[in-house]
């Protein structure tokens, strides 16, 4: 949880991640909660959110299930309000966290500030021309299906394939390209919104360390050959001791990180799986394969890969161990 206060004259936000989910106008006093989503309870009244299928807030229904408040919206994110009796910063995208300023006419999406009127972000993309040739592009100029709710990257690493050098690099492009519609179960339950994906090619820990020098990740998905308490990214491996080396300086808090790669949470010897060390070095759940993993085929010529995994005890989630 954390605290901020923009100007001497604003409220206080409290944060949870990096989402608004308090406001605080006096010492040790509460004005505002926010679930995004959900509900908010603000001056005392109690008020809850219907929203489109991108997540918009359209009507704010009061305890009464009468409305309240109701909005639209055009694609890039611009409010038209037919009706408010309420107060609600959470408008458009504000299932995912979009916090609007009603001063400014801008929306924060978790790093950095976004301008409805324009369709583009206030400030470059952190990563600079790897997310493509326009720093201030939102969502790849699909706002229609898409969100960016922190402003953050996703990672795609791929390492070691001795038969077919070549397939982890492919599968890594098709994963980059489409990893927030695969249905896979073990996907679907932390499915991002990113407009893109970066991909790296990884055949040594210094490979992989440059991979998490990639500003604002919070979501790493490793493609590749595993087994025996290690990842084979080449003639090298990172073993599970290794990973307590990694940088977690660019990892938000929470990210969604897969290892698929055969034994990465389950294992067939003695000693530490891979999902459980990367677990405990980003504090984070991490999913992974029990047992032995086939990728299936990908399915190149339609707009989307199903991401067919399938682990020979199943995909399971490993939790970071609690401190001491």
């Amino acid at each position: 949880m954390i605290l901020d206060r923009p100007t001497a004259s604003a409220p206080y936000f409290i944060y949870d991640g990096s989402a608004v989910i308090a406001e605080s106008t006096a010492p040790n006093t509460v004005s505002a909660y926010y679930t995004p989503g959900i509900d908010q309870k603000r001056n005392g009244f109690q008020d809850f959110f219907r929203e489109n299928a991108l997540g918009s807030t359209l009507q704010m229904l009061n305890s009464g299930d009468l409305i309240a408040d109701r909005f639209e919206y055009d694609a890039y994110g611009i409010t038209y309000t037919f009706q408010q009796n309420r107060f609600t910063p959470y408008k458009f995208a504000g299932k995912h966290g979009y916090y609007s300023d009603s001063d400014s006419g801008m929306n924060l999406l978790g790093h950095r500030y976004y301008l409805p009127l324009l369709g583009r972000f206030l400030t470059q993309d952190p990563i600079g021309h790897g997310a493509g040739l326009n720093l201030y592009q939102y969502v790849g100029n699909n706002p229609l299906v898409k969100t960016d709710p922190n402003g953050t990257d996703a990672v795609v690493m791929w390492g070691r394939n001795k038969a077919n050098r070549g397939y982890f690099r492919d599968l890594a492009k098709v994963y980059a390209a489409n990893y927030e519609r695969t249905p896979l179960a073990v996907v679907e339950s932390w499915r991002s919104h990113h407009p893109v994906a970066h991909i790296f090619h990884v055949e040594s820990v210094a490979d992989i360390q440059k991979a998490l020098s990639t500003p604002n990740i919070d979501t790493i998905i490793y493609l590749g050959h595993a087994g025996a308490g290690a990842l084979y990214l080449s003639d090298q491996k990172i073993t599970a001791e290794q990973v307590s080396e990694l940088s977690s300086r660019n990892v938000t808090p929470g990210a969604h990180i897969l290892l698929a790669g055969c034994d990465t949470a389950g294992y067939r010897y003695q000693g530490p799986s891979m999902a459980q060390a990367f677990a405990d070095r980003f504090r984070t759940g991490v999913s992974g394969a029990d047992g032995g993993l086939s990728f299936g085929l990908p399915f190149f010529g339609i707009d989307w890969y199903p991401g067919m995994l399938r682990a020979a005890n199943g995909m399971k989630t490993v939790y970071p161990h609690h401190l001491d």
